[in-house]
């Protein structure tokens, strides 16, 4: 009983916690204000994932039935995993227009007010506006990965509180 409780407390920090990864990504569309937040972010998203990994290793090596129910059909038909697909589906997307956006852009530089991409030995003046979409999508990039690595312990924290492992 007290390690159910513990699954569904899990489960719930790291619900709580996509939505505020979500939140956090979605506003890398209007604003990069929440730069830091992003990065404070992290922290507890890395935390939760390797407390995942290392129970699910743990519960492996103690029972090792617990992967045939972990990957079963039935926790694969659940709702939680079609979000951790999804997730996973636009981080990969993200991830590569992201790139390819900013490998378009080079390293961005502003000199007494006026915005350049530096691209090796070449400066190239570009507009505000660019410059704005250029910052945006790298943290997009930022805040975007910590998506899947929320998703996934929110997927196994609420198989594992489902099932009562």
């Amino acid at each position: 009983m007290y390690k159910e409780k513990n699954y569904k407390l899990w489960y719930r920090m790291s619900a709580a916690l996509l939505i505020a990864a979500v939140l956090v990504h979605i506003s890398g569309y209007f604003t990069n204000m929440l730069y830091v937040l992003a990065w404070v972010l992290w922290m507890p998203v890395i935390g939760l994932f390797v407390i995942c990994f290392f129970d699910y290793y743990t519960s492996l090596r103690l029972k090792p039935a617990i992967s045939k129910r972990i990957f079963s059909r039935e926790s694969i038909k659940t709702p939680l995993f079609a979000i951790m697909c999804v997730v996973a589906a636009y981080v990969i997307f993200n991830f590569i227009y992201g790139f390819a956006m900013l490998s378009e852009a080079g390293d961005l530089q502003t000199i007494e007010g006026i915005y350049y991409s530096v691209k090796g030995d070449t400066m190239t003046e570009i507009s505000y506006e660019k410059y704005v979409s250029y910052a945006l999508t790298s943290y997009r990039l930022l805040s975007g990965h910590s998506l899947i690595f929320v998703a996934i312990p929110v997927w196994y924290f609420g198989v594992r509180a489902d099932q009562s492992i």
